[in-house]
């Protein structure tokens, strides 16, 4: 795993994960815009099974279920370096579940799976911290940042901001969203 890689070169990298486009999810979306943004720059993607003929330069695998572990089995076995993301964080989640008690065996899971990899893509430095604290390794910190194409002042709406009393062009609007899930938030939701 020793094998360095210079970003200006074109890889053919292959992207292993459970969940993809049109799948709407935070780490399907996440995937889908790195997938594009690497064919953009004009690398070559795969989102397929490992073998032997033509393998990739470089395995990232996305999510640490059995297609994960798999694939990580496999990139060991043809000596291809391995990255990994983390996403969702299963063991702090274990707890909002109620499952709280496999809080320790979900977080070793996850350090074994994240180890063998040469680095893992964390979102936050916070997160990278938290992780590191409970012997993970190799943490690099990539933001997961606005889609400015999809979030653009290009496509603002001039009856949408009349219909706020926004009407005027010297007026700023600013606007927080955020997507409201269950397992984030809990006390906002009613049974």
């Amino acid at each position: 795993m020793d094998r360095v890689l210079i970003c200006n070169d074109r890889l053919r990298a292959a992207v292993v994960t459970e969940t993809y486009p049109p799948e709407v999810n935070g780490v399907a979306m996440t995937v889908g815009r790195m997938v594009d943004g690497l064919r953009r720059r004009g690398q070559r993607v795969q989102l397929v099974r490992l073998r032997k003929a033509n393998p990739p330069d470089i395995v990232h695998i996305v999510t640490e279920g059995p297609l994960g572990w798999s694939a990580l089995k496999a990139a060991e076995t043809l000596g291809l370096p391995v990255s990994t993301d983390f996403h969702t964080n299963f063991p702090a989640y274990s707890r909002h579940y109620g499952i709280g008690w496999l809080h320790k065996p979900i977080m070793g899971y996850l350090r074994k799976f994240h180890n063998r990899a040469s680095c893992t893509l964390v979102p936050t430095r916070a997160l990278k911290e938290q992780l590191e604290g409970h012997g993970y390794a190799n943490l690099r910190v990539v933001a997961r940042g606005v889609d400015t194409t999809l979030f653009s002042p290009s496509k603002r709406s001039a009856d949408l901001r009349a219909s706020w009393g926004a009407d005027s062009e010297d007026l700023f609007v600013f606007l927080p969203l955020a997507r409201l899930h269950v397992r984030y938030a809990k006390h906002f939701f009613r049974e």
